[in-house]
């Protein structure tokens, strides 16, 4: 599918916030990513979800990193609402 069509969401805080990223769902740290950052969904698996960053890498944040209004908005896309 692409990327444009597929659901976006915020990571939470701001964006002198640094929020923690993983290589799979409970798996290794690998980096940490701005608050108020833009991502593209590319899975969701109820408390991780799988996100494309702007760069291209592909990551997963638990669902309570991201901006809780922009996670309902996505799920809701996801869902076709």
């Amino acid at each position: 599918m692409n990327q444009a069509m597929l659901p976006k969401l915020t990571t939470a805080g701001k964006k002198n916030d640094r929020i923690q990223v993983y290589d799979g769902p409970s798996g290794t740290a690998t980096f940490k990513v701005p608050g108020e950052l833009e991502v593209t969904v590319l899975e969701d698996s109820g408390s991780w979800i799988k996100v494309g960053l702007p760069d291209g890498k592909e990551v997963w944040l638990e669902d309570v990193s991201v901006d809780k209004s922009s996670l309902r908005k996505a799920r809701k896309v996801a869902a076709g609402n």
